[in-house]
């Protein structure tokens, strides 16, 4: 999916904003200072999406009763049909051009049956807790929650659930599904890279998965671990698991008796709140045949990737072990004891890499703020590298980097503004090609007064003055002798000699209009 055009009447400090965005950039990113609407922008797409994706009936999205609504018009591409819908006045009119077809009005019962005019997923990341956006994910969550509850299965939702919201606790399992597939011949050069250049995995390194029972189990009453020793090992079902998290299970479970039994217990003196008691540990996962069986059962590593998570949120992934050998030393260790950074970068990098290959947008709100400065000017160039198919995707970012901004040689570019008491984005074309990092910081992206430390502006201020006004006096040669004394050595480019040839060149250009 990629957004064209948004235009929003009033939701929050966005006010009657025309958003026009580029045709071809995978990145768009979200620029200005705390407080001037980025993330709500991301909450009105989401928003926007998140009725659509809800919504039974049009008047669902035509009443000013709904909290969420306000009047709204969006283009966007999907699955290559672009798609216009236009909410006004309590009115809804949506407009589909097919690929070499003209452009049709369509009501929305045939819009909400045609799965090819809805991008497959709307994925949102928040680096930290950002409850306003979370919560609009709940619906679809407590949603897929329910349907797991019932069936432990994933199979008769979408993907994902629709609109994904990347729970901060979420990278241990990407991470398990980037060492599943490491060796699979369409990943297996990226996965090294997150592995070994970013984070210094190395592959002798060793991952087990410890399985739980889910809450709606019942001693006595279904099949537990007790039974599966007894019965020879030989798997049958446990825990009233069914569906495809059931199947799940039994891959997992199989592989491993390649091997070696698991260690399997009942520990009743330890029953928690939740009546988890039973446990199986998968130590001897042969990852490579592991890979196999899940993909030929599920067909997709995305689908893998759904499955698991599905797992995981119904409470039967207890704990993803690791003891990792990281730059040369082995490490007892999961993956919640990398670096803020390491885990940060695996998370969105995954997530790109494992859903990459459908029609989806991702709503990264602020996802470089653990990340170090090398990793911050590569970012850009990563996110297009790891979305390894991007023409169905979209990826916007909030973000308060400069150096990401700077190395944002071909994303779409948003800045949000202080004008009076309004809010205004501006999206002309702000070329700052080849600039280096202090320019950057004193552009209108960031605003800076100037790059130096902050005890050296009344000095920055009064070398610009006497620039402006193209000579020295001898009162400001006495001023900035008096600012050399109190600073010691003035920084290359500032001392008087250099204003006086800064002057010269100033008056040189004058006079021939340079």
């Amino acid at each position: 999916m990629k957004i064209k055009k948004l235009w929003v009447s009033k939701y929050k400090n966005i006010d009657n904003q025309l958003f026009l965005f580029e045709d071809s950039p995978l990145i768009t990113l979200l620029v200005g200072q705390n407080g001037l609407g980025k993330s709500n922008l991301l909450e009105v797409i989401t928003c926007i999406m998140r009725e659509l994706d809800l919504a039974n009936h049009e008047e669902q999205l035509t009443t000013k009763t709904d909290k969420f609504f306000f009047d709204f018009e969006i283009i966007y591409t999907s699955n290559d049909n672009e798609v216009e819908i236009i909410a006004r006045d309590q009115s809804l009119n949506i407009y589909v051009k097919e690929p070499d077809c003209e452009k049709l009005e369509i009501s929305f019962s045939l819009f909400k049956k045609n799965k090819g005019y809805f991008p497959e997923n709307i994925i949102a990341y928040y680096s930290g807790e950002n409850k306003r956006i979370k919560e609009l994910f709940e619906v679809h969550k407590e949603k897929r929650e329910n349907a797991l509850k019932r069936k432990a299965t994933s199979s008769e939702a979408p993907i994902l659930g629709k609109l994904f919201y990347v729970e901060e606790n979420y990278g241990q399992i990407l991470f398990l599904v980037l060492w599943i597939i490491k060796e699979l011949a369409d990943y297996k050069i990226y996965v090294d890279q997150l592995f070994a250049e970013f984070s210094g995995i190395e592959r002798e390194s060793l991952v087990q998965v410890t399985l739980c029972n889910p809450i709606f189990y019942t001693y006595g009453k279904q099949k537990g671990v007790e039974d599966l020793e007894t019965n020879g090992y030989t798997y049958e079902t446990i825990w009233n698991l069914n569906g495809e998290v059931e199947q799940l299970v039994k891959i997992l479970y199989n592989n491993q008796m390649g091997k070696a039994a698991p260690t399997m217990y009942r520990d009743s003196e330890e029953i928690t709140e939740k009546k988890i008691d039973e446990f199986i540990i998968l130590d001897k996962l042969n990852f490579d045949e592991l890979a196999i069986s899940l993909l030929e059962y599920f067909g997709s590593v995305l689908k893998i990737f759904d499955v698991l998570e599905a797992a995981y949120r119904i409470g039967i992934i207890y704990k993803i072990g690791s003891s990792l050998n990281k730059n040369g030393a082995s490490i007892q260790h999961d993956f919640s004891e990398l670096s803020e950074g390491e885990q940060q970068l695996l998370t969105i990098m995954g997530l790109l890499l494992i859903t990459g290959k459908s029609n989806t947008l991702y709503l990264l709100d602020e996802p470089d703020t653990h990340l170090n400065p090398q990793w911050q000017r590569d970012y850009t160039y990563l996110l297009k590298k790891f979305d390894i198919q991007n023409a169905n995707s979209q990826i916007i970012v909030s973000t308060h980097s400069p150096l990401i901004v700077q190395s944002a040689e071909e994303a779409d570019l948003f800045l949000f503004k202080k004008q009076g008491n309004s809010v205004v984005i501006d999206k002309n074309l702000h070329k700052i090609h080849n600039w280096r990092i202090d320019q950057v910081l004193q552009s209108e992206y960031f605003n800076l007064p100037n790059a130096r430390p902050k005890y050296l502006d009344e000095f920055m201020f009064k070398r610009l003055e006497i620039i402006e006004k193209r000579e020295v006096t001898e009162e400001d040669k006495v001023e900035l002798k008096k600012y050399e004394n109190a600073f010691n050595v003035l920084p290359t480019g500032e001392t008087l000699t250099d204003i006086k040839t800064l002057i010269a060149i100033n008056k040189i250009t004058d006079r021939f209009e340079i």
